[in-house]
């Protein structure tokens, strides 16, 4: 047997950005075929894992035993491996074998059974809880939460499964219930409250998806959600009805990303229409909204990215989305801005500040401008600029956390939003 040294990832220099970058991967497999011909793969080994099923990891790679090198791709499998975010490290090496070639994966599992705490603000309310997520559910890649988080005046309970790939097929499924018994204020941008309700919510809800390819996926939602206002609440002001909806709709994503170390690229999208039907005389309520974005990649792996968002629609406040503290929307109060109709965009840099062993830090940049509108209050024009801080952790398999400061050149207020849990 004979292992060609000199087309190992462990003979580069750990800088994991470029061993997973296209350029380095196909030219690795091309350099190994040009030396050795074109050889037929005899085997795909697999060494590292502990508790990945290696079946979910051979689905990725693409190809067959018998099938020609050339056949493989080594950047899209390693994109589809970094996806299900359950590996901190992923190498490639080729082994020559007789007149034939074995494709060597070495896998460095991340923790992904977390006991996450998690800590919400906005500046005017904060949450702490528990959550518990599983991303890597009996060695499948199946995702599994469940948690709580309380406050002076609200507490909520979620609890989750999403399976990408239902009996190792293109079906995937998403369900979700949700229970809060919360304090809710409707004010304006400024800071205005028109509005304060305690209210009850129970909501499940369900999605049935089809892969159309490894890019472009469509779901089938469905839902029911209560609502329950306490007329008792002795702080109400302009509360809404109690209502209970029924909500279906469908939604299509697309996502052309490519992953490194810790930043991705490229481009995705994500387009939602609901129906909504009230148990009170069976009005309905439609809407749609989208996110787009798109990150282009920079030297020494620095990220600018453009982020649009918008929703049309005609909801009551009980089901309205609520902007702040996120991309769009980061330059207003965080969950206290109900609206039907929105459109923003933002810009947004983010380098890497420092390069840990077992983690980075990264800084972000960003400017925005958007529109609103609502029951109450109609085109709320803001716009400002912002910064923030990343960390992301290695072996740990959840998204970067960290906090959000921006300013509102409108309002003249600043705005703090920050954040430890998970984004599922």
């Amino acid at each position: 047997m004979i292992r060609n040294e000199s087309y190992s990832a462990d003979s580069v220099d750990e800088d994991l950005d470029v061993i997973y970058s296209r350029e380095y991967l196909i030219g690795v497999r091309d350099n190994f075929i040009e030396e050795n011909g074109d050889l037929l793969i005899k085997e795909i080994k697999i060494e590292g894992i502990r508790k990945t099923d290696r079946t979910i990891i051979l689905k990725e790679a693409g190809i067959l035993e018998g099938d020609r090198l050339s056949e493989f791709d080594p950047h899209r499998f390693v994109n589809r491996l970094k996806k299900k975010n359950i590996f901190s490290e992923i190498k490639i090496y080729y082994t020559k074998e007789d007149d034939s070639v074995i494709i060597n994966t070495y896998l460095r599992e991340k923790w992904t059974l977390i006991p996450l705490p998690m800590f919400y603000s906005n500046g005017e309310k904060t949450m702490y809880g528990i959550y518990i997520v599983e991303t890597n559910f009996l060695g499948y890649g199946k995702t599994l939460v469940g948690g709580a988080a309380l406050s002076k005046d609200d507490k909520s309970i979620v609890i989750g499964y999403m399976d990408s790939s239902i009996y190792d097929t293109r079906f995937a499924a998403n369900i979700f219930f949700l229970y809060r018994d919360v304090v809710v204020e409707n004010c304006t941008m400024d800071k205005f409250i028109f509005g304060e309700y305690k209210v009850k919510q129970k909501i499940f809800s369900t999605d049935i998806g089809w892969s159309f390819t490894d890019e472009i996926k469509g779901f089938i939602s469905g839902g029911y959600l209560t609502s329950d206002v306490d007329p008792g609440y002795k702080d109400s002001l302009n509360p809404p009805q109690s209502e209970n909806f029924y909500r279906y709709g469908a939604y299509l994503g697309l996502n052309f990303l490519e992953y490194y170390e810790y930043l991705f690229y490229g481009f995705r999208s994500m387009v939602r229409f609901y129906t909504y039907t009230s148990s009170n005389e069976n009005n309905t309520y439609r809407v749609i909204n989208y996110e787009i974005d798109y990150s282009h990649k920079l030297f020494s792996y620095h990220k600018i990215t453009l982020f649009s968002s918008g929703s049309k629609g005609n909801r009551p406040i009980l089901i309205q989305e609520r902007l702040g503290g996120k991309n769009g929307s980061r330059t207003l109060t965080a969950g206290n801005i109900p609206s039907d109709d929105y459109i923003n965009y933002s810009i947004i840099y983010e380098y890497p500040l420092f390069k840990l062993k077992y983690g980075a830090i990264t800084i972000l940049l960003l400017w925005e401008q958007g529109i609103y509108s609502n029951d109450d209050s109609k085109n709320n024009i803001y716009y400002g600029p912002g910064a923030g801080l990343l960390f992301y952790l290695k072996r740990i398999a959840f998204p970067a956390v960290g906090f959000n400061y921006g300013v509102n050149l409108k309002t003249k207020e600043n705005e703090f939003s920050a954040n430890v849990s998970s984004r599922f």
